[in-house]
């Protein structure tokens, strides 16, 4: 079992190798690749505490990462949620997440789901933990479906 706890988003390089090994990922399995700056921001402040959190577990190779993100004007959202395809098949975080506000995930590029075809495991893992599809309660460029 991997252990994971909260890191400055900043970290070096901790935090900085697995937001770009998603990325990296994102721009490969996308036909039109993945332009963060058309992305709806998660950027550190809305990542680092009190604001929200970011976890990656403590590995020598980026294994995955995950985001609470929030701002004064809207509720937190789970972004950057990402598992490296050599772990996958083992995550459950997802649905451990407890908030006493309303929570709305979205996951994909980002943590938002795009294309079915693409980021079919991301789809797969939300719903098997519970979460149900909702209205886009966002304009995110990269997202199909909302959780």
């Amino acid at each position: 079992m991997v252990q994971i706890a909260p890191i400055d988003p900043a970290h070096p390089p901790r935090a900085a190798l697995a937001c770009t090994a998603y990325f990296t990922e994102l721009t490969r399995r996308f036909d039109t690749g993945f332009d963060l700056a058309l992305s709806i921001s998660a950027d550190m402040e809305e990542m680092r505490h009190p604001a929200g959190l970011f976890w990656s577990p403590p590995s020598a190779e980026p294994i995955g990462s995950g985001a609470l993100s929030s701002t004064a004007a809207s509720p937190p959202e789970l972004k950057r949620m990402w598992v490296a395809e050599s772990a996958r098949g083992s995550e459950s975080a997802v649905g451990s997440c407890k908030s006493s506000r309303p929570m709305p995930p979205s996951t994909g590029p980002g943590c938002f789901i795009s294309n079915e075809q693409i980021l079919v495991e991301a789809i797969a893992h939300v719903r098997s933990v519970g979460y149900v599809e909702v209205p886009a309660f966002n304009d995110e460029p990269y997202a199909d479906h909302w959780f």
